[in-house]
């Protein structure tokens, strides 16, 4: 089905996003399908501010654990410093 007025959360990279989230993540944004396979951000859409919280929350936990394995990916010198726990209420 071709609807590219759709707007669809996709786990995609983070490169050029609308957002201000960092750079090179894999991360859920809202995108809309161009039909060929390929996509675009969706720009302008409104969050909260609970769940600007969550995704910064989210943002700084995988950018601790991008640090973290940063000697594997050629980035560095690994340095784990992990923020506290991002878990919602009464995820296990």
């Amino acid at each position: 089905m071709k609807n590219s007025l759709a707007i669809v959360p996709s786990t995609v990279y983070t490169n050029g996003n609308p957002y201000g989230i960092a750079e090179d993540l894999v991360f859920s944004m809202p995108c809309r399908s161009k039909g060929d396979g390929d996509y675009e951000f969706v720009k302008d859409v409104i969050f909260d501010d609970y769940l600007l919280r969550r995704i910064s929350k989210s943002e700084a936990e995988l950018l601790a654990e991008k640090r973290c394995v940063a000697h594997l990916t050629g980035e560095g010198i690994a340095v784990c410093d992990l923020p506290e726990d991002t878990m919602l209420p009464g995820e296990v």
